[in-house]
Protein backbone atom coordinates (compact mmCIF):
# COMPACT_ATOMS: atom_id res chain seq x y z
CA UNK A 1 0.00 0.00 0.00
CA UNK A 2 1.05 3.43 -1.25
CA UNK A 3 2.29 5.95 1.75
CA UNK A 4 0.42 9.16 1.42
CA UNK A 5 1.86 12.57 2.32
CA UNK A 6 2.07 16.47 2.18
CA UNK A 7 4.38 18.91 1.72
CA UNK A 8 2.81 22.07 2.75
CA UNK A 9 4.90 25.47 2.51
CA UNK A 10 3.40 28.34 5.16
CA UNK A 11 3.32 32.31 4.23
CA UNK A 12 1.66 35.13 2.55
CA UNK A 13 4.05 34.25 -0.45
CA UNK A 14 3.30 30.99 -0.10
CA UNK A 15 0.03 30.52 -1.80
CA UNK A 16 -0.51 29.70 -5.45
CA UNK A 17 -0.04 32.22 -7.99
CA UNK A 18 2.81 34.13 -5.57
CA UNK A 19 5.47 31.15 -4.95
CA UNK A 20 7.49 31.21 -7.54
CA UNK A 21 8.53 28.21 -9.70
CA UNK A 22 11.96 28.21 -8.55
CA UNK A 23 10.96 27.75 -4.81
CA UNK A 24 8.77 24.91 -5.29
CA UNK A 25 11.22 23.26 -7.54
CA UNK A 26 13.64 23.94 -4.27
CA UNK A 27 11.30 22.03 -2.25
CA UNK A 28 10.44 19.22 -4.07
CA UNK A 29 14.34 18.36 -5.04
CA UNK A 30 15.34 18.73 -1.50
CA UNK A 31 12.49 16.79 -0.14
CA UNK A 32 13.21 14.19 -2.36
CA UNK A 33 16.87 14.02 -1.13
CA UNK A 34 16.15 14.02 2.44
CA UNK A 35 13.73 11.13 1.68
CA UNK A 36 16.76 8.97 0.28
CA UNK A 37 19.28 9.49 2.75
CA UNK A 38 17.26 9.06 5.87
CA UNK A 39 16.19 5.72 3.55
CA UNK A 40 19.71 4.50 3.11
CA UNK A 41 20.17 4.85 6.98
CA UNK A 42 16.65 2.85 7.62
CA UNK A 43 18.85 -0.21 5.36
CA UNK A 44 22.06 0.82 6.98
CA UNK A 45 23.52 2.24 3.85
CA UNK A 46 23.90 5.62 3.64
CA UNK A 47 23.48 7.53 0.92
CA UNK A 48 26.78 8.62 -0.72
CA UNK A 49 27.46 12.31 -1.96
CA UNK A 50 27.86 11.21 -5.59
CA UNK A 51 26.92 8.65 -7.79
CA UNK A 52 23.90 6.61 -8.04
CA UNK A 53 21.41 5.92 -4.97
CA UNK A 54 20.83 2.17 -4.12
CA UNK A 55 17.85 0.37 -6.09
CA UNK A 56 15.51 0.35 -3.27
CA UNK A 57 15.65 3.65 -2.35
CA UNK A 58 15.60 4.75 -6.07
CA UNK A 59 12.51 2.83 -6.35
CA UNK A 60 10.61 3.91 -2.77
CA UNK A 61 11.94 7.66 -3.35
CA UNK A 62 10.49 9.03 -6.65
CA UNK A 63 7.22 9.88 -5.19
CA UNK A 64 4.15 10.26 -7.23
CA UNK A 65 2.38 13.86 -7.90
CA UNK A 66 -0.97 13.91 -6.68
CA UNK A 67 -2.92 17.25 -6.57
CA UNK A 68 -2.03 20.37 -4.55
CA UNK A 69 -4.36 21.15 -1.80
CA UNK A 70 -6.39 24.80 -1.52
CA UNK A 71 -4.36 27.69 0.82
CA UNK A 72 -1.01 27.73 1.43
CA UNK A 73 0.89 25.51 -1.30
CA UNK A 74 -0.23 22.28 -0.03
CA UNK A 75 1.20 19.31 -2.51
CA UNK A 76 0.35 15.93 -1.99
CA UNK A 77 2.90 12.87 -3.02
CA UNK A 78 2.44 9.05 -2.70
CA UNK A 79 5.47 7.02 -2.29
CA UNK A 80 5.69 3.70 -3.67
CA UNK A 81 4.80 0.22 -2.06
CA UNK A 82 8.60 -1.14 -2.06
CA UNK A 83 9.36 -3.96 0.44
CA UNK A 84 11.51 -2.88 3.79
CA UNK A 85 14.78 -5.13 2.80
CA UNK A 86 16.24 -7.09 5.64
CA UNK A 87 18.44 -5.86 7.86
CA UNK A 88 16.62 -2.56 7.90
CA UNK A 89 16.07 -0.79 11.16
CA UNK A 90 13.48 -1.78 13.69
CA UNK A 91 11.13 1.20 13.58
CA UNK A 92 7.77 0.83 14.95
CA UNK A 93 4.45 0.45 12.79
CA UNK A 94 6.37 1.11 8.90
CA UNK A 95 5.56 -1.40 6.25
CA UNK A 96 7.52 -0.60 3.61
CA UNK A 97 10.89 1.19 2.91
CA UNK A 98 9.05 4.72 1.68
CA UNK A 99 6.96 4.92 5.18
CA UNK A 100 10.47 3.87 7.09
CA UNK A 101 12.62 6.95 5.18
CA UNK A 102 9.34 9.28 5.71
CA UNK A 103 9.25 8.73 9.22
CA UNK A 104 13.15 8.93 9.88
CA UNK A 105 13.27 12.02 7.65
CA UNK A 106 10.70 13.81 9.57
CA UNK A 107 12.58 12.76 12.88
CA UNK A 108 15.34 14.22 11.80
CA UNK A 109 13.57 18.14 10.71
CA UNK A 110 12.58 18.31 14.49
CA UNK A 111 15.10 15.82 16.66
CA UNK A 112 18.20 15.55 14.58
CA UNK A 113 20.85 13.27 15.53
CA UNK A 114 24.49 12.82 14.62
CA UNK A 115 23.82 9.45 13.14
CA UNK A 116 22.11 10.58 10.50
CA UNK A 117 23.32 14.14 10.32
CA UNK A 118 23.04 14.28 6.05
CA UNK A 119 19.25 13.96 6.85
CA UNK A 120 19.64 16.95 9.08
CA UNK A 121 21.98 18.88 6.52
CA UNK A 122 19.07 18.94 3.82
CA UNK A 123 16.28 20.14 5.86
CA UNK A 124 18.55 22.81 7.23
CA UNK A 125 19.70 23.87 2.97
CA UNK A 126 16.05 23.75 2.46
CA UNK A 127 15.30 26.49 5.09
CA UNK A 128 18.02 28.42 3.76
CA UNK A 129 17.13 27.55 -0.50
CA UNK A 130 13.64 29.47 0.96
CA UNK A 131 14.49 31.79 3.47
CA UNK A 132 12.55 30.64 5.95
CA UNK A 133 11.93 32.48 8.98
CA UNK A 134 11.51 36.11 6.48
CA UNK A 135 10.25 35.07 2.51
CA UNK A 136 8.31 32.51 4.21
CA UNK A 137 7.21 31.70 7.77
CA UNK A 138 7.76 27.51 7.48
CA UNK A 139 7.75 24.13 5.52
CA UNK A 140 6.30 21.24 6.98
CA UNK A 141 5.84 17.25 6.23
CA UNK A 142 2.72 15.37 7.66
CA UNK A 143 1.38 11.94 7.09
CA UNK A 144 -1.59 10.15 8.65
CA UNK A 145 -0.17 7.27 10.39
CA UNK A 146 -2.27 4.41 12.13
CA UNK A 147 -2.11 6.15 15.31
CA UNK A 148 -2.72 9.65 14.17
CA UNK A 149 -1.49 12.76 11.97
CA UNK A 150 1.94 13.28 11.94
CA UNK A 151 3.82 16.62 11.52
CA UNK A 152 7.38 17.70 10.69
CA UNK A 153 7.66 21.90 10.80
CA UNK A 154 10.08 23.93 10.48
CA UNK A 155 9.95 26.99 10.82
CA UNK A 156 12.45 30.33 11.38
CA UNK A 157 13.29 28.85 15.23
CA UNK A 158 13.59 25.51 14.04
CA UNK A 159 15.94 26.48 11.14
CA UNK A 160 18.12 28.58 13.33
CA UNK A 161 18.22 24.98 15.23
CA UNK A 162 19.12 23.12 12.55
CA UNK A 163 21.81 25.15 11.22
CA UNK A 164 23.39 25.22 14.03
CA UNK A 165 23.40 22.21 14.91
CA UNK A 166 24.88 21.16 11.12
CA UNK A 167 27.72 23.78 12.03
CA UNK A 168 28.70 22.24 15.24
CA UNK A 169 28.60 18.41 13.60
CA UNK A 170 30.91 19.74 10.95
CA UNK A 171 33.36 21.57 13.01
CA UNK A 172 33.52 18.50 15.80
CA UNK A 173 34.01 15.97 11.82
CA UNK A 174 36.19 18.52 10.75
CA UNK A 175 38.28 20.99 12.83
CA UNK A 176 39.03 24.13 12.46
CA UNK A 177 40.40 25.60 8.71
CA UNK A 178 42.63 28.72 8.03
CA UNK A 179 43.28 30.00 4.55
CA UNK A 180 45.07 33.53 3.93
CA UNK A 181 44.53 35.28 1.10
CA UNK A 182 43.05 38.79 -0.39
CA UNK A 183 38.97 39.13 -0.38
CA UNK A 184 37.04 39.69 -3.33
CA UNK A 185 34.39 39.72 -5.88
CA UNK A 186 31.46 39.37 -2.74
CA UNK A 187 28.05 38.44 -4.10
CA UNK A 188 25.47 39.51 -1.34
CA UNK A 189 22.60 37.81 -2.76
CA UNK A 190 24.40 34.30 -3.09
CA UNK A 191 26.89 34.51 -0.36
CA UNK A 192 29.75 34.11 -2.07
CA UNK A 193 33.29 35.87 -2.65
CA UNK A 194 36.76 34.79 -3.80
CA UNK A 195 39.77 34.37 -1.91
CA UNK A 196 43.06 35.20 -3.81
CA UNK A 197 46.20 33.47 -2.85
CA UNK A 198 49.80 32.38 -3.47
CA UNK A 199 48.34 28.86 -4.58
CA UNK A 200 44.89 30.33 -6.74
CA UNK A 201 41.69 31.58 -6.35
CA UNK A 202 39.56 29.77 -3.35
CA UNK A 203 36.00 29.95 -3.78
CA UNK A 204 34.17 31.42 -0.40
CA UNK A 205 30.72 30.96 0.64
CA UNK A 206 29.52 32.70 3.64
CA UNK A 207 26.83 32.74 6.63
CA UNK A 208 24.70 35.83 7.04
CA UNK A 209 25.99 36.20 10.40
CA UNK A 210 29.39 37.73 9.20
CA UNK A 211 28.20 39.50 5.77
CA UNK A 212 29.04 42.61 7.18
CA UNK A 213 33.09 41.53 8.23
CA UNK A 214 32.74 40.32 4.60
CA UNK A 215 31.77 43.45 3.26
CA UNK A 216 34.52 45.35 5.12
CA UNK A 217 37.28 43.01 4.56
CA UNK A 218 36.39 43.33 0.81
CA UNK A 219 39.45 43.95 -1.38
CA UNK A 220 41.97 43.44 2.15
CA UNK A 221 44.08 40.80 3.49
CA UNK A 222 42.39 38.45 5.91
CA UNK A 223 42.29 34.95 6.87
CA UNK A 224 38.75 32.82 6.77
CA UNK A 225 38.15 30.15 9.42
CA UNK A 226 35.44 27.46 8.41
CA UNK A 227 35.47 23.79 6.43
CA UNK A 228 37.75 23.99 3.67
CA UNK A 229 38.02 21.56 0.68
CA UNK A 230 41.17 20.18 -0.79
CA UNK A 231 42.21 19.12 -4.44
CA UNK A 232 43.37 15.45 -3.34
CA UNK A 233 46.09 15.17 -5.71
CA UNK A 234 48.32 18.65 -4.48
CA UNK A 235 45.86 19.89 -1.13
CA UNK A 236 45.23 23.04 -2.43
CA UNK A 237 42.21 24.80 -0.92
CA UNK A 238 39.40 24.89 -3.37
CA UNK A 239 36.58 25.86 -1.27
CA UNK A 240 35.85 27.27 2.91
CA UNK A 241 32.66 27.82 4.02
CA UNK A 242 33.72 30.70 6.48
CA UNK A 243 32.07 30.99 9.94
CA UNK A 244 34.73 34.29 10.80
CA UNK A 245 36.81 36.20 9.67
CA UNK A 246 40.63 36.90 11.38
CA UNK A 247 41.44 40.35 10.27
CA UNK A 248 44.66 41.83 10.38
CA UNK A 249 44.84 45.37 12.55
CA UNK A 250 45.45 48.41 10.75
CA UNK A 251 47.93 51.20 11.91
CA UNK A 252 46.94 54.28 12.43
CA UNK A 253 48.80 56.52 9.88
CA UNK A 254 47.75 59.67 10.62
CA UNK A 255 50.02 61.35 13.09
CA UNK A 256 52.88 60.21 10.54
CA UNK A 257 51.98 61.41 7.80
CA UNK A 258 50.66 65.03 9.22
CA UNK A 259 52.75 67.59 7.89
CA UNK A 260 51.93 71.55 8.66
CA UNK A 261 53.43 72.56 5.15
CA UNK A 262 54.37 76.42 5.59
CA UNK A 263 52.34 79.29 5.37
CA UNK A 264 51.39 80.63 2.11
CA UNK A 265 53.46 84.06 3.46
CA UNK A 266 56.62 81.95 4.16
CA UNK A 267 56.10 80.33 1.03
CA UNK A 268 55.64 83.77 -1.36
CA UNK A 269 59.24 85.01 0.35
CA UNK A 270 60.99 81.73 -0.35
CA UNK A 271 60.33 82.42 -3.79
CA UNK A 272 61.18 85.93 -3.68
CA UNK A 273 64.66 84.62 -2.13
CA UNK A 274 65.13 81.91 -4.77
CA UNK A 275 64.67 84.63 -7.69
CA UNK A 276 67.48 86.45 -6.40
CA UNK A 277 69.99 83.62 -4.68
CA UNK A 278 68.66 80.46 -5.77
CA UNK A 279 66.62 77.83 -4.02
CA UNK A 280 67.55 77.62 0.32
CA UNK A 281 66.89 75.08 2.07
CA UNK A 282 62.99 73.47 2.11
CA UNK A 283 61.09 73.24 5.43
CA UNK A 284 58.44 71.00 4.25
CA UNK A 285 56.42 68.72 1.51
CA UNK A 286 54.25 72.15 0.59
CA UNK A 287 56.73 74.11 0.24
CA UNK A 288 59.21 71.71 -2.10
CA UNK A 289 55.39 71.11 -3.91
CA UNK A 290 55.65 75.39 -4.57
CA UNK A 291 58.98 75.92 -5.27
CA UNK A 292 59.05 72.40 -7.86
CA UNK A 293 56.02 74.33 -9.32
CA UNK A 294 57.56 77.98 -9.59
CA UNK A 295 60.91 76.17 -11.17
CA UNK A 296 59.10 74.42 -14.12
CA UNK A 297 59.60 70.88 -13.02
CA UNK A 298 57.00 68.11 -12.19
CA UNK A 299 57.61 66.67 -8.28
CA UNK A 300 54.91 64.30 -7.54
CA UNK A 301 53.61 63.42 -3.89
CA UNK A 302 52.03 60.86 -2.72
CA UNK A 303 50.30 61.56 0.89
CA UNK A 304 46.73 59.58 1.85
Amino acid sequence: MSVEFRIVLEGDDAAPGRVTGADVAKLLGRVESALAKAMGHAIAKPVARKGRWRKAIEESVRYRFERVEVGSLAIVGSLPDVAIPDGALGLTGETTLGDMGLSLAMREAVHPTHDAFDVAEVWAKLGEDLAIGTRYTAFRIERVAQDGPRIARVDGAQYAQLRTFVQEHRAAAMGERRVVGQLYEGDFIRKTATLRTPRGDVEVAFDGSIEDEIYETLRHQATLIGEVTYDPRDMRALSIHARAIDRPERLDTGEFWHDEGVPITAAQTALAQDNESGPGPVHGISEAVIRKAHEGEELVVVKP
